[in-house]
């Protein structure tokens, strides 16, 4: 999986390709870590244009900044989910905990 981070007026902007999973989960965790806490107080859109599939490890990880976003005020949203991801996400409710855009 490539991560890819910009940071465009006060937006962080996530761009993920490949596989979000057992092994690339701890990569995208880490790079939030790697930003600081402040992260979550700004507006983070995380972009899977190019994100072929995720498993629940993955599930885990963006629910964990899911939380992290909310209690620090700030706001996260998920654009641009293939049909694959999108049928995982609406199968474990996560369409309904995350601001698909």
């Amino acid at each position: 999986m490539d991560i890819n981070i910009t940071n465009d007026e006060g937006r962080v902007v996530v761009g993920l390709s490949g596989r979000l999973d057992n092994n690339t989960a701890p990569l995208l965790q880490d790079a939030f870590t790697e930003m600081g806490e402040d992260v979550y107080k700004t507006d983070i859109t995380m972009d899977f244009s190019a994100l072929d599939y995720v498993s629940s490890a993955g599930l885990r990880v963006l629910l964990f900044l899911q939380k992290k976003t909310l209690a620090a005020k700030g706001s996260l949203q998920v654009k641009n989910l293939c049909p694959t991801v999108l049928e995982v996400f609406e199968m474990t409710g996560f369409s309904a905990v995350l601001d698909i855009i």
